[in-house]
């Protein structure tokens, strides 16, 4: 059924395995619901955006700490709020079709 696998680890997605594991993981939401496999469904999408998500507070982090730049200026303070919304906007169930 399966002719590749993806073992992920402590919430580590390699970007250059974020396509299979993508379509791995819409495999597996096709399958019926007591399939063993079903029960380590990958969560590829949070584990992207979980990603994204550390990345952009540690660029704040970095813009916004006079330790390392003080001549450095960031004008918008809620970067790290607005990208939490989308978030929660982006991570919204959505209804997969399976054919």
């Amino acid at each position: 059924m399966f002719q590749s696998t993806v073992q992920l680890a402590l919430d580590f997605l390699s970007p250059e395995s974020l396509g299979e594991s993508a379509r791995m993981a819409q495999e597996i939401r096709c399958l019926p619901n007591d399939h063993d496999a079903k029960l380590n469904m990958l969560e590829i999408g949070k584990i992207s955006l979980y990603a994204a998500s550390s990345a952009v507070r540690e660029i704040q982090r970095i813009t916004l700490d006079p330790k390392f730049n003080p001549n450095l200026k960031f004008k918008d303070q809620n970067l790290t709020q607005a990208v939490s919304d989308n978030l929660t906007r982006i991570t919204k169930e959505r209804k997969v079709s399976c054919s």
